[in-house]
């Protein structure tokens, strides 16, 4: 009995020791935190405003948006970045307003996992991006991303403009 109880705790400490920690992360953002959409369709103050109500209502933790007609671009600024964001949601919501997206440009904060593989991923809240065009990173930092998200593709993909430490 005495020789079971120790190889029950002999299994116990091998597999609590070669268990890898995640690093520890300083408090942050981590997810989506910004958004800025091309659109087309955007041609008055009136439909600037529908739009505006529908993003509010369907995307979860609006802060403040922004919305362009020179410019035809709609900038959302999220207060809980870690909330996942939906990009079909985004085009569903300003659809209803004949406003059609055109590109999304995000600005993340998350975890790059996989550099040495055939392929990097960028983790951000409950957002999972695979990264293309990215030679080398840090790896288990805490980064904010910001790039363009290609969301026509299975999975969605972050082609990174600007890495910045967090």
């Amino acid at each position: 009995m005495r020789s079971l109880m120790v190889l029950v705790a002999m299994s116990i400490l091998a597999s609590a020791c070669s268990r890898s920690t995640p690093p520890e992360l300083p408090p942050g953002p981590e997810g989506v935190t910004d958004i800025v959409a091309g659109v087309r369709g955007l041609p008055c103050p009136t439909c600037a405003a529908a739009a505006e109500a529908a993003l509010r209502q369907r995307l979860p933790g609006v802060a403040t948006i922004s919305i362009s007609e020179s410019e035809q671009t709609i900038a959302v600024s999220r207060t809980n970045g870690a909330a996942l964001f939906s990009p079909a949601v985004f085009r569903d919501a300003v659809r209803g307003t004949g406003i059609e997206v055109l590109t999304f440009h995000v600005d993340a904060c998350g975890i790059i996992e996989g550099m040495g593989s055939q392929q990097p991923w960028f983790v951000a809240g409950k957002n999972r991006f695979a990264l293309k065009d990215l030679k080398e990173a840090p790896t288990g930092e805490l980064l904010c991303v910001s790039g363009r998200l290609d969301d026509q593709v299975d999975p969605y993909r972050l082609t990174p403009t600007a890495i910045r430490a967090f």
